[in-house]
């Protein structure tokens, strides 16, 4: 164990994190024994919810066979961790229930076969499935409300009640971030169905304290990852659907907040997606896995909420356009300070699509196992940035875990040119990066500086690039889409790399490795086929 690693991770949580990682783990402790049968609730009556249209669950039920993660198998039992724990995670949200062409029968099956099994310490059991179990229980029972038996709507309601009061004690206070927002969420839902005010007081307490912490000031959820932003905004909707349609007492105020945090949200989400309705894939995004800009888009319009014009600062990304290109780059530091497990070690990365697609792009994101793959994934290597000694800029670790992180100090900031620098190697080399983007029409300019004395280890700066056509010659690269020169290079090369594909699938991608000593002076110049002649 790296003790100073594991310190500089627990010295940013809250006290409220400590409180709950220890409370945690004691009891996690106390309840190593085989899993226990649920004692019998009391039969408590669950109201339906109307709610207008919301966002289609993506198809991954077929028969007995799913599909969760790129991957498919048939059903074995609930607690099926062949594929990784969160494989088993999305079988237990049973949103699986929602997809379009499921039916009320098929669906009654699978809920009474999941509460003859369920049982504490199970991985349903666990506060986050829970959380999205419950919601989706409640969509499923509302939807099919004139189809449920007497019988079956009491044996759905008393599973339903147990799981809400299990999550009652089970809030993640431990962890925050959005696990903490999905615990929230799904008691403001089980309030409303159940009528429940404490429920529903303790989830507004919840989302309007962390909604406040996690919002930031341009609209962008702190752990800076769009993906996961759009499911919080997903979230949000939701709750103003269900809010609005089925007016409670204990939530009015808390539906007064949402319209505004909702509008900013889409806006900053509008703000750094591609022209065309893409999510760039920074940090822990896999946008096959959450709602699309369109379709969060549309479901804002059947609610009546627009999207405000955004302009990107607190979450640290900014955005740059031309008729050639779009040049999205990270200048933020950790803004989930507390909780930054969806955070990479990117620090002064940049992506680049074209009109015919990407070009500079992610390694992304295949697993959220905890293996070297992961760790790869999460590293610095992985980016389009900077190492030093082939050490990562912040440390990841663990699978979602952070110790020391790089600052970030903005020095220019204007519409063509951005300057940044990092104290990321500080510690371990006496050396700071500082990186320049200066773009034009058809070409962007990147200098990198790495002073310090570095023990004679040579800085490497690399680029991910989405060809694999393509020549190497000694100061520049020339491939389909670009030609890429560079001045201060002591040696270049290009290797074949996988990137994901999204979860368990991946793809080539062509890397150019930069070796420089102090300066290095990158321009990536778009050949003219690229320029989109619909832009003025």
């Amino acid at each position: 164990m790296n003790l100073i690693r594991y310190w500089h991770t627990l010295i940013r949580l809250t006290p409220r994190q400590l409180f709950f990682q220890l409370r945690f783990r004691a009891e996690s402790g106390l309840r190593r024994k085989p899993e226990r049968k649920l004692p019998e609730q009391k039969c408590v009556q669950g109201f339906p919810v109307g709610l207008l249209p919301d966002i289609p669950k993506r198809p991954c039920r077929r028969g007995n066979r799913f599909r969760f993660l790129n991957v498919t198998d048939e059903f074995q039992d609930w607690n099926d961790v062949r594929h990784g724990k969160l494989w088993a995670y999305h079988l237990n949200y049973m949103d699986w229930l929602l997809q379009p062409d499921a039916d009320f029968g098929t669906g009654w099956l699978w809920i009474e076969r999941f509460i003859a099994h369920f049982r504490d310490g199970s991985v349903g059991s666990e506060a986050y499935p829970l959380s999205l179990r419950i919601v989706n229980w409640i969509r499923f029972l509302s939807r099919h409300a004139d189809r449920l038996t007497k019988r079956q709507k009491e044996a759905a309601d008393a599973s339903l009640y147990g799981q809400c009061r299990m999550l009652s004690r089970r809030i993640e206070y431990r962890l925050g971030g959005n696990h903490l927002l999905e615990n929230g969420f799904a008691l403001l839902w089980g309030g409303v169905y159940f009528r429940n005010g404490a429920w529903s007081q303790k989830g507004v307490r919840i989302l309007v304290r962390e909604l406040r912490t996690q919002i930031l000031a341009d609209g962008g959820h702190f752990e800076q990852c769009p993906a996961y932003h759009a499911l919080m905004l997903e979230r949000i909707l939701d709750a103003v659907n269900l809010l609005r349609n089925n007016p409670f007492t204990e939530t009015e105020s808390f539906l007064a907040l949402l319209p505004d945090i909702a509008s900013r949200m889409l806006g900053w989400l509008k703000a750094v997606a591609w022209t065309d309705g893409t999510l760039p894939p920074f940090n822990d995004s896999v946008p096959e896995a959450f709602p699309s800009l369109d379709e969060l888009t549309a479901y804002a319009e059947r609610l009546g909420i627009a999207p405000k014009t955004i302009l990107l600062g607190a979450s640290g990304y900014r955005k740059y356009e031309s008729p050639f290109y779009e040049c999205l780059t990270d200048i933020g530091g950790f803004t989930a300070r507390h909780n930054p497990g969806h955070s990479h070690a990117d620090t002064l990365g940049f992506l680049v699509r074209l009109p015919s697609g990407p070009f500079v792009v992610e390694t992304g994101v295949s697993t959220y196992e905890k293996n070297a793959r992961r760790q790869y994934e999460r590293g610095t290597a992985a980016h389009n940035t900077v190492t030093v000694g082939n050490r990562d800029s912040s440390e990841v670790w663990g699978g979602f875990r952070v110790g020391r992180r790089a600052r970030v100090t903005v020095l220019t900031d204007t519409f063509w040119e951005l300057a940044a620098t990092h104290d990321g190697y500080e510690r371990l080399f006496g050396a700071v990066h500082e990186r320049t983007f200066r773009f034009e029409e058809n070409r962007i300019t990147i200098v990198d500086r790495v002073p310090g004395k570095r023990k004679n280890l040579l800085p490497v700066a690399r680029l991910h690039l989405q060809t694999e056509q393509g020549v190497l010659y000694a100061d520049r690269f020339v491939c389909d889409k670009a030609t890429i020169t560079w001045r201060g290079a002591e040696e270049a090369a290009t290797e074949t790399v996988r990137i994901a594909a999204g979860f368990n699938r991946f793809r080539k991608a062509t890397r150019l490795v930069l070796t420089f000593r102090k300066e290095l002076e990158t321009v990536i110049v778009f050949h003219p086929t690229e320029k989109n002649t619909s832009q003025p």
